[in-house]
């Protein structure tokens, strides 16, 4: 992960969405860098894919582990293109 601080608070509110194993439908990523933004949407991403119910992300698994390295299947990227002002077509339907 990287060097980026999430505020406690944030963390434990993120903490509170994947509680009981519950999963969100969504989640609004908003405010701050940029970085800090990619930071908290990839530790979200690695809490739905961590196969340890009891600890998410556990930082350990097969899923933590490939969610690290940006390997893992489930989890995608999509940026905009610096010279658009919206997405492409292409990267909306890679999104859906």
């Amino acid at each position: 992960m990287s060097s980026v601080i999430i505020p406690e608070n944030v963390l434990s509110s993120l903490d509170s969405l994947f509680a009981d194993g519950r999963c969100p439908h969504a989640v609004l990523v908003d405010g701050s860098g940029e970085v800090q933004r990619e930071t908290l949407a990839r530790l979200t991403a690695k809490m739905i894919v961590c196969s340890n119910k009891e600890r998410t992300p556990c930082g350990v698994c097969e899923n933590c582990r490939k969610a690290d390295e940006n390997i893992h299947p489930d989890i995608i990227t999509v940026k905009k293109p610096e010279d658009k002002k919206f997405f492409v077509k292409a990267d909306v339907k890679k999104m859906v």
